[in-house]
């Protein structure tokens, strides 16, 4: 923000490529979101052999 405050700017993203550096993002987010689920479905159904 100081660079704002100094010189009077409101901070916004101006870059052209800010859509797709968003759509990247939310894909990521997405991503991480399944590999979680997933790997949390396949620890709950992996049989623990008597271990807890």
């Amino acid at each position: 923000m100081a660079l704002a405050d100094t010189y009077g700017i409101s901070g916004a993203d101006r870059a052209p490529w800010s859509t797709i550096l968003y759509a990247v993002s939310a894909a990521a987010l997405v991503c991480a979101l399944a590999l979680a689920g997933v790997t949390a479905t396949r620890n709950r159904r992996r049989p623990t052999f008597g271990r807890s």
